[in-house]
């Protein structure tokens, strides 16, 4: 825009932080608690409410990447993409490498390339792997849409939708089993169905007429989510939680996610005069707050500061969100001090 800011990819960037948190800091409770039981169903409650988190930053990073990619070479490309996430991913990796080695597992450093390669280091580093798989294909989404209509974009949404979601969810639910489609859950290709999905309705607005709708398929999403998931759980008869309906690729999330990118999006925000303002500072340290919040979490549970905090604090159903709101503005102002030091810049996108 020439003479502002969209605001809403940085609203969606800062509630998708805010969701990833609040997964992270409700989970525990998931698989501590007795099934069925209070506080079972307070965390389940509020991770299912918030699964679209993950796939919603995809889409608002295909909605403006891919047409860039098109743009570039796929060498210039990558190498402009990559400066910003390459550099920090390592930095992040070793020090949470370093935190393991600290907390007790016998790791040598002479192990970390591998497992660099092999593993994320840390169970919330997974994101950074899809996410420089989404870079790579870039550049051939970007040629693709140069030449494909909108038809043709349709149909490459609906192959993506058949194979990463549906088929899934019916081998799944319904013993259904095919060799036409193997599909793992944790796959680039599954993401970059939102990534381009995020790009397909970038343009689109819902009317106010609509708007309800949308809310209805997301509590349609919501509803199945919390309660599948505990039928299910219940179901598998081992008081473990099964967490089938929470993956990215569900039906279910799948809905949510289309319902909040497109309803936010589609609330008439006004422009912002420049990246000064404080939603976008926030939103410029996001990427910085997922690399950290992981530390914060760990350090405020470990009572490595003189004392311990957690989701367990407070009641859960006002404990849960005021630790995922003090692991967020605690994360966010460490990631704003460093960006503001010179030498340590580096460590943030």
């Amino acid at each position: 825009m020439k003479n502002g800011r969209l605001l809403w990819p940085d609203i969606l960037k800062i509630i998708s932080i805010l969701g990833v948190i609040l997964i992270h800091c409700s989970a525990p409770m998931l698989v501590s608690e007795a099934l069925g039981g209070k506080n079972w169903w307070l965390a389940n409650i509020y991770d299912s409410m918030v699964r679209w988190c993950v796939p919603v930053f995809f889409m608002v990073s295909g909605a403006f990447i891919i047409e860039k990619a098109g743009s570039l070479s796929p060498g210039q490309f990558f190498l402009k993409r990559s400066q910003k996430i390459i550099v920090p991913f390592i930095i992040w990796s070793a020090l949470y490498f370093l935190w393991r080695i600290y907390k007790g597992e016998n790791l040598r450093w002479i192990d970390f390339p591998a497992m660099l390669i092999e593993e994320p280091i840390y169970y919330h580093l997974w994101f950074i792997y899809v996410l420089i798989g989404l870079y790579i294909i870039a550049p051939v989404l970007g040629a693709y849409i140069k030449g494909a209509s909108r038809k043709n974009q349709t149909y490459l949404l609906f192959l993506w939708f058949i194979t990463a979601s549906l088929v899934p969810m019916l081998q799944n639910c319904c013993n259904f089993h095919t060799f036409f489609f193997p599909v793992e859950t944790v796959s680039v290709l599954n993401f970059s169905g939102y990534f381009f999905l995020g790009y397909f309705l970038k343009d689109t607005k819902l009317k106010a007429a609509l708007m309800p709708a949308f809310f209805l398929l997301y509590a349609i999403g919501f509803l199945i989510t919390a309660f599948g998931t505990y039928y299910l759980s219940l179901k598998a008869g081992n008081e473990s939680i099964s967490e089938f309906l929470y993956e990215y690729y569900t039906v279910n999330v799948l809905a949510m996610s289309i319902s909040v990118y497109l309803v936010v999006k589609s609330i008439p925000f006004p422009q912002l005069s420049g990246p000064k303002s404080p939603i976008s500072v926030i939103a410029a340290c996001v990427p910085g707050v997922y690399f950290v919040h992981a530390f914060v979490i760990a350090v405020f549970k470990q009572g490595l500061l003189g004392f311990t905090f957690s989701e367990r604090t407070l009641t859960p159903a006002i404990g849960i969100p005021v630790f995922t709101l003090a692991v967020f503005t605690v994360s966010l102002l460490i990631t704003q001090i460093l960006r503001l030091i010179p030498v340590l810049k580096c460590t943030i996108p």
